[in-house]
């Protein structure tokens, strides 16, 4: 299909990755597959500064596996977000730069070691480390029954966790909505910590509510923690 953007094509164990008109997109032999199909794509098509669409680069992590874009979202230049595509199990996450980024790229020395790094706006070359950073979940606006206000009594995470025995840090934020509609501005509550029991109990009331959770693991769960759902205990509320 093609790309209007040359920087953002990368080759790598055998696929071509690249942002085509359409979004993300791999190229495996004959076949394309949309890797970004809907929410990455629009979100990058409404987010990117159309007039630096040259300042965009990509990059890939092998050790992580991941493909990275870095792409600018303003006329100032540099890129300030990027979305990375953890290329062995299809799983998207976007980063935002605070000072922002000239390039992202591979160095190699010699056949065995490489280190992913980027160029900073002082066109110094660095590298990334650091802890984990905390991964953040949002629901959609829930009423479990139409015209009925319910309250929510419990809420449990579902993890699917690699790590055996592992722990996980989180805390819950409620937005409570208690107007005939959803509102379209969302106030959340003060966030609760996770339970030793991996649950949070509560008791918040209204006719619309939305979830916002936020888990911190530790460096070795970072790739191998994945949010299957949440469960919800809640009862209706009586009406007059």
């Amino acid at each position: 299909s093609g790309t209007p953007i040359p920087n953002s094509v990368l080759h790598y164990a055998g696929s071509v990755y690249y942002i085509s008109s359409a979004g993300f997109e791999e190229l495996r032999g004959l076949e394309i597959k949309h890797i970004g199909a809907n929410i990455v794509d629009r979100a990058f098509w409404e987010g990117v500064e159309q007039t630096r669409l040259y300042d965009i680069s990509v990059a890939v992590d092998p050790f992580q596996k991941l493909i990275m874009w870095a792409w600018p979202t303003d006329t100032a230049g540099y890129s300030k977000r990027v979305f990375g595509y953890k290329f062995d199990d299809g799983r998207w996450f976007r980063w935002n730069l605070n000072s922002g980024v000239e390039v992202l790229g591979l160095i190699r020395r010699g056949l065995s070691s490489e280190k992913f790094v980027a160029f900073d706006t002082a066109h110094k070359l660095g590298t990334f480390t650091g802890v984990a950073k905390a991964a953040q979940f949002e629901t959609k606006t829930i009423q479990p029954e139409v015209g009925r206000r319910w309250q929510i009594n419990s809420v449990r995470p579902l993890m699917d966790n690699q790590n055996v025995g592992a722990t996980m840090t989180g805390t819950l934020q409620i937005a409570t909505m208690d107007h005939p509609y959803p509102s379209s501005g969302i106030t959340y509550s003060t966030a609760q910590n996770l339970s030793p029991e991996n649950h949070w109990p509560t008791r918040f009331a209204g006719r619309f509510m939305r979830l916002l959770m936020k888990f911190t693991p530790t460096a070795t769960e970072a790739m191998t923690s994945r949010l299957a759902g949440v469960e919800i205990d809640y009862e209706l509320l009586g009406q007059r």
